[in-house]
């Protein structure tokens, strides 16, 4: 069995190298994901129900989708990345072709991120400049209403929030502040918070369990945890800690980011 890898590259954003990836249940990412074959066979991609076969392509956020590719790279920008919003003005078909000779150039890093050859800065310098490249493609957005702006960084200092508490806060109804977050975000708030509570938890297992990981963030069991992360990503965290399978490639967590309290109450 070939290793996956898994750059961690923080700042919403990630890359994964695969030697398959084969879904069968469409599901809805939050994330934008850019998918790029290494295969000289196209990958097909089935996307708000229409089929579709690329070298190269781009997944709106929360179009749903099943995949089937052999060897290839993921770059995923999750919400929390400040360019994130543009992703949601691709079309109603929910996916973008690109032309995959367009990153020709960069196949001998591709190949050493399939390797698991590549530094982090080094994953990180790439991953970038594929964005770049893609975010030509798409529209620019206005600015995210200051509102919202606030309760995506409370909800990133602390996941354990109520979505009530948050719109207290922020000076509207709890009704209110969902249908602006959709408008805003294209995403449904309660799936932002549950997507921020995984994500919180998710960082914090390489240093204690997942029990302890899943009450810091705001889960009620490690069981609770597994359920959510396999809503929102299909496979459950023992696949992507299981070191036989994924090898994880992140920057050491600063000792300021590990003394971080999640359970301070709301900032005023």
């Amino acid at each position: 069995m070939r290793k996956e890898y898994l750059y961690a590259l923080g700042g919403g954003r990630l890359l994964y190298t695969f030697a398959s990836l084969h879904t069968e249940k469409p599901l809805r990412r939050c994330a934008a994901q850019i998918l790029l074959a290494l295969s000289q066979e196209p990958f097909r991609l089935t996307v708000n129900g229409a089929i579709g076969h690329y070298h190269a392509a781009v997944i709106k956020p929360r179009a749903p989708r099943t995949c089937k590719i052999a060897a290839g790279i993921n770059v995923q920008i999750d919400p929390s990345h400040p360019q994130f919003r543009r992703f949601r003005t691709i079309g109603a078909s929910g996916v973008l072709a690109m032309n995959r000779d367009t990153f020709r150039e960069f196949d001998a890093d591709f190949y050493r991120a399939y390797d698991g050859r590549l530094t982090i800065d080094a994953a990180t310098s790439l991953a970038d400049t594929i964005l770049n490249m893609v975010l030509s493609r798409v529209s620019e957005v206005r600015p995210l209403d200051v509102r919202i702006a606030r309760v995506i960084d409370l909800l990133k200092a602390n996941p354990k929030h109520s979505l009530h508490e948050l719109a207290t806060v922020v000076g509207i109804s709890y009704h209110r502040l969902s249908h602006l977050f959709m408008a805003e975000m294209g995403i449904p708030l309660r799936t932002f918070h549950l997507w921020r509570k995984v994500h919180s938890a998710m960082q914090m297992l390489g240093e204690m369990s997942i029990v302890d990981a899943a009450q810091r963030a705001g889960f009620a069991d490690g069981s609770h945890l597994s359920h959510a992360f396999q809503q929102l990503h299909t496979w459950t965290p023992s696949y992507f800690y299981d070191s036989n399978r994924v090898k994880i490639i992140a920057r050491p967590r600063s000792r300021r980011d590990r003394d971080v309290k999640l359970g301070a109450g709301v900032p005023s």
